[in-house]
């Protein structure tokens, strides 16, 4: 049985940006994988790219709902913009992979990254 999206892990896509994008290539080159998934995927990135390229707005509604971010970016040395876009696009682009089919993106991702990250048994999956 083809591991499942149950085990990967998101800080390693964060954190492993070359493998991530590895993948991510993978699973659209994968005839398995449904054209309009594909299309999905690449209309939500293309978005998120598209706040990118206007990151004033999202950084002035985080820092004026959140105060504290401002002050902490700034304390690091981090544009606020330049932090807060990056980051959400990050999450939000490794969230996106539940587009695709979780056998798949998992048999993808063992191939990758090397393994599938241990579960406790009450994260397993019922069935």
């Amino acid at each position: 049985m083809a591991p499942t999206t149950f085990g990967i892990s998101r800080i390693k896509l964060i954190f492993h940006a070359v493998k991530t994008v590895r993948l991510v290539n993978a699973i659209l080159r994968d005839a398995r994988v449904h054209w309009f998934s594909k299309l999905m995927f690449m209309s939500c990135i293309g978005a998120l790219g598209l706040l990118l390229l206007v990151p004033e707005v999202a950084s002035d509604v985080t820092v004026g709902l959140v105060p504290v971010f401002g002050p902490l970016f700034d304390l690091v040395g981090i544009p606020t913009e330049g932090g807060l876009d990056w980051v959400t696009v990050v999450i939000l682009a490794t969230g996106l992979l539940k587009f695709f089919p979780p056998q798949i993106v998992g048999e993808h991702y063992v191939r990758i990254f090397g393994h599938v990250k241990q579960q406790r048994p009450e994260q397993l999956p019922k069935g």
